[in-house]
């Protein structure tokens, strides 16, 4: 397996090198999402498969950290990547599947509070302070009311596209 970090409209391999591209949680951020679609088409070898895991705007149920932070929900409902619109990026692309996969987000409320502490999800950045607060605050409350940890567990959709 190799990584490489770069820029998702200008990969630095060669022509047909992957068998296989993961995105998780990124194509968001890519800004155009049709040439970094057709620059992974570049990249893949024949009947490789592209799989994106992601959260789209119209899909959020089952999002922990949005059962704490609605303002950021209603930011990302607004603003965020629809399913359609990435699906349309890779209409190249055949749609092999398209389902919806839990992950382990933290393995307690303890956890999950130090980690949305750093305000490392980018719908995070787009809150206030006090709506901020108001979902740390709602965080530490459901930790005091549990009996016994339990592990925090959200859902996102897996697209996987066969080039």
């Amino acid at each position: 397996m190799l990584w490489i970090g770069g820029d998702g409209e200008r990969i630095s391999l060669r022509e047909g090198t992957c068998d296989v591209v993961w995105l998780s949680t990124v194509i968001d951020h890519i800004p155009d999402l049709a040439r970094g679609a057709a620059e992974l088409r570049r990249v893949l070898r024949p009947q490789g498969r592209v799989l994106i895991r992601d959260a789209f705007a119209d899909r959020l149920d089952g999002i922990s950290l949005f059962r704490f932070f609605p303002e950021a929900r209603r930011v990302m409902e607004a603003t965020g990547l629809r399913l359609e619109e990435a699906i349309d990026a890779f209409s190249g692309e055949g749609l092999e599947s398209l389902q919806t996969v839990d992950q382990l987000t933290a393995p307690t409320l303890q956890a999950f509070n130090e980690r949305v502490s750093w305000q490392a999800d980018s719908s995070l950045r787009s809150i206030s302070d006090e709506a901020f607060n108001r979902g740390m605050d709602a965080i530490r409350k459901a930790m005091r009311r549990e009996k016994s940890p339990t592990p925090v567990v959200g859902r996102l959709d897996l697209l996987v596209f066969e080039a």
